[in-house]
């Protein structure tokens, strides 16, 4: 799970302002067959998938956060 999270890594949808929004799921089958991985698991895959993205985004816009404010500071 870990090996295809990672290699879904340029895989990310953006808004215009420049946050992640999430993964683009369309790109899952396609990503996980070029690198050699299996999508079997079902729902416990999918949910294993959505809490790395979930944790992923929370520490993506704490950094964003914190990059604010340090440039709010100089």
């Amino acid at each position: 799970m870990a090996l295809l999270f990672l290699a879904m890594d340029t895989q990310w949808r953006w808004t215009g302002d420049g946050c992640r929004t999430g993964l683009d799921y369309t790109a899952l089958q396609a990503v996980a067959e070029l690198n050699g991985l299996n999508l079997s698991g079902g729902p416990q895959f999918m949910a294993e998938l959505r809490a790395m993205e979930r944790a992923a985004i929370k520490v993506f816009q704490e950094r964003r956060l914190q990059a604010l404010r340090d440039a709010a500071r100089r």
